[in-house]
């Protein structure tokens, strides 16, 4: 509380967004959001821990500790010339004081002879610095210009900036639909925001974009990167970590398996076309893509004595998009087609086997690299319908807003390294080889893929105006979830696997921000006997965030602009 109240002094020291200027041609905005963030632990820690792979995210915090102390910091600066040119920058900075003693801390109950995730158990300095800080980051540096092509408009744009395509509003619309790794996602922020709009999660990339407006129905686009970037995924040994090996920051999977880091694919050359036309007759808008690109999901494989994080490149996309208003509802619908894309992997799967192995690993051969990766290649089929409305006043609220999104993915086949695919029928979920691969097999309460793969997301927010003198209530609700199957593609959703929360926000004077919310995960998970005699472990889990389903947290959010 300390942290709000001194950013409420700040608030009062600092005034005005827009920066005034002599010259009628400049305009200048400065814009700085703070916020900050209190969660406590609600669940006791569960048999997750007994697990040695699994155990550190679980034991950092205890119930009732708190698990995030923290103050971010947001500023953004514009300036337009003439109202056609001008550049933007923006930076974020944050400390989290939970984190302050920069300690990963292990299951005291397994055997101290298991060796923790990171060495005498103190954070990489990369765990360090995202999540303990202080330290920040730039994000958006570009500059933009409008021009007339005859009678067309063009915008341009250079620089560190993000654009996203197609109709998406959640993590799993953007997992599967046409803006899929066009930007990385930070899912560290999705994991802890159930419900977040997928526009929240994009992080900005070098590239070159533009938009050209043939005419008044007819827009046509392009994007080409100079940079690439991986997906952000919750590390090791965090509250949100599902498993300690994972991700960029952890040292180690054992004290014989070494995190090698990241295998780097080439940092340019994705690119994209895309154009949206809304003929009258519609009432709407089509859209139409083509994108290749690099994968900014991981997946990991063993090589040696050595696990390393692989990303697929030349993916090839085709994807068309419709936007429309129907009864006063706002309808998005995309449908895609991936080619050459990289399919779902066993975590730790090997890449090399030794000899006496390979012939039950990989009975088609061994795998090849392709692409900067290990991983079976297939294409697949993705579709993603939403909705999103608002509700006048009833008797129960004044108004509420909600939004639905289902999303779909079909595998059509596979085309590469097949054994190396984490689906049924193939590799160690081949249900035909169970005799010969004995304990490695897995089905698909393991996380095995699936034909098919069926998520929902859904949220509602009644809303009740000036409940207090200048107070507006809320109350939002989100919940999402696999429905049926599990993807075929990396993070792509789990049966039964999701998360939820609900909470209350209040709008104080439209200038500050408060809310209060409990978010919790859910999944399926197998268990069986623990190392310490006469205890049960969890030993696979159908979804990442399924292990962190006995990390139910509340937590207290303070946010304003200035």
């Amino acid at each position: 509380m300390a942290a709000t109240a001194a950013a409420l002094s700040l608030i009062g020291a600092v005034e005005a967004a827009e920066i005034k200027t002599d010259n009628p041609d400049v305009q200048m905005r400065w814009d700085n959001t703070v916020r900050y963030n209190l969660g406590v632990r609600v669940e006791k820690a569960g048999n997750i821990a007994n697990n040695p792979n699994f155990d550190e995210g679980e034991s950092k915090f205890d119930q009732g500790d708190v698990v995030t102390n923290r103050i971010d910091l947001l500023t953004e600066f514009d300036f337009i010339y003439r109202k056609n040119y001008g550049f933007r920058v923006s930076a974020a900075g944050w400390y989290d004081n939970a984190y302050q003693n920069g300690e990963s801390v292990r299951n005291s109950h397994l055997p101290s002879s298991i060796a923790g995730s990171y060495v005498d158990d103190k954070y990489s300095s990369f765990t360090k610095r995202f999540y303990r800080g202080p330290s920040g980051e730039l994000l958006d540096a570009f500059v933009f210009g409008r021009f007339d092509l005859g009678d067309m408009p063009l915008t341009l744009k250079a620089g560190q900036h993000t654009v996203f395509w197609g109709e998406s509003l959640g993590l799993s619309g953007a997992l599967h639909g046409v803006s899929y790794s066009q930007m990385p996602l930070d899912l560290r922020k999705a994991f802890a925001t159930p419900g977040i709009e997928a526009k929240e999660l994009f992080l900005p990339l070098n590239n070159v974009s533009g938009q050209l407006v043939v005419k008044d129905d007819l827009a046509i686009a392009a994007q080409y990167f100079l940079d690439w970037d991986p997906t952000r995924i919750p590390e090791g040994g965090t509250y949100l970590g599902p498993a300690d090996f994972l991700m960029y920051g952890s040292d180690r999977a054992s004290a014989s398996l070494i995190n090698g880091g990241v295998k780097k694919p080439q940092r340019s050359g994705d690119w994209g076309v895309n154009a949206r036309w809304s003929p009258e007759w519609l009432d709407g808008s089509l859209g139409f893509y083509y994108r290749r690109f690099t994968d900014k999901v991981p997946s990991i494989f063993i090589t040696g004595s050595q696990y390393h994080e692989y990303f697929g490149e030349d993916i090839d996309l085709f994807g068309v998009s419709l936007s429309k208003q129907i009864a006063g509802v706002s309808v998005g619908a995309e449908l895609s087609y991936r080619k050459n894309m990289p399919l779902a992997a066993q975590t730790l799967g090997l890449a090399a086997a030794p000899a006496a192995l390979a012939p039950v690993l990989f009975p088609n051969g061994a795998p090849t690299l392709n692409g900067n990766t290990f991983q079976a290649r297939g294409e697949t089929l993705h579709a993603v319908v939403n909705a999103l409305g608002v509700i006048s006043e009833t008797a129960l609220f004044d108004t509420a807003s909600w939004s639905a999104e289902l999303s779909y993915v079909s595998l059509q086949k596979v085309t590469d390294n097949r054994d190396m695919f984490f689906g049924e029928g193939y590799g160690v979920c081949d249900e035909s080889r169970r005799a010969v691969l004995r304990a490695r097999f897995r089905d698909k309460w393991d996380g095995c893929a699936t034909r098919e793969m069926f998520a929902l997301a859904l949220s509602f927010t009644p809303v009740w105006l000036q409940a207090l003198p200048g107070v507006d209530l809320s109350l939002p609700i989100s919940v999402s979830g696999g429905l049926k199957g599990n993807s075929p593609t990396q993070l792509g959703g789990n049966e039964s696997n999701g998360n939820y929360s609900i909470g209350i926000g209040a709008d104080v004077y439209s200038k500050y921000r408060f809310d209060l919310k409990f978010v919790d995960y859910f999944g399926k998970v197998k268990q069986g006997p623990g190392i310490v005699p006469g205890t049960t472990q969890v030993t696979s889990a159908n979804g990442l965030s399924t292990l962190l389903k006995d990390r139910g947290w509340v937590s207290f959010t303070f946010k304003t602009t200035f």
